[in-house]
């Protein structure tokens, strides 16, 4: 079962991954790698420039790199479906097209297509927050914030994840981020187990 837990920034997504990831035995966490050459060689340019892909290269190009990472894992989620495992990830098809309009609305057609050869989730989790209680947490880090950490690109992803998402034809279940992360992490339990029993019920009766 390959599951996809998306959501803003700031929206507790690495949080919920982890803890599902120790919670199900059966479960393995897909991390997109950016140890592949041609990935190498743009972070590199970065490196050499002091500088970061939001400043030397265009969307577009960023998202093809972004894709570029997902086709880099999908052996792996493949042979983990294979094993019956639990495959949880983030950054996954959905992500990697919304920030592709992040800046420009032009045609995705060579990332479209890329996504259609992907395996496509049986379900997806979708971390809903006010992009202002996101803003708090991402300043809470003490971190440097990145261009799509803005509050205004936080606003605009929100509303894009809340329309691309309409649009699919697998299971999206709809969660209240901004609540303790307990009751987020218990909440994200019961949606997998109805979407396993779910999955079990079609396997009996084929």
């Amino acid at each position: 079962m390959l599951i996809h837990i998306c959501g803003i920034d700031g929206s507790g997504k690495t949080t919920l991954i982890k803890r599902l990831s120790q919670y199900y035995d059966d479960s393995t966490c897909v991390e997109l790698s950016s140890n592949v050459e041609f990935v190498n060689q743009v972070n590199e340019i970065c490196k050499k420039n002091n500088s970061n892909r939001w400043i030397e290269f265009n969307n577009k190009f960023r998202s093809m790199i972004w894709a570029n990472e997902i086709i880099n894992v999908v052996p792996q989620i493949n042979n983990y479906l294979e094993q019956k495992k639990i495959v949880l990830i983030d950054r996954y098809i959905i992500c990697n097209k919304i920030y592709s309009q992040l800046e420009d609305d032009s045609p995705l057609q060579l990332i479209n297509f890329i996504h259609e050869s992907l395996p496509k989730p049986d379900f997806a989790i979708y971390l809903n927050i006010d992009p202002l209680v996101a803003t708090e947490r991402i300043n809470n880090r003490g971190l440097k914030r990145s261009p799509k950490e803005s509050e205004e690109n936080l606003r605009k992803a929100s509303e894009m994840y809340k329309y691309e998402l309409s649009k699919v034809d697998y299971p999206v279940r709809v969660l209240d981020a901004s609540k303790a992360q307990e009751e987020v992490f218990l909440e994200a339990i019961k949606e997998i187990e109805t979407q396993k029993a779910k999955a079990y019920q079609k396997e009996e009766v084929f």
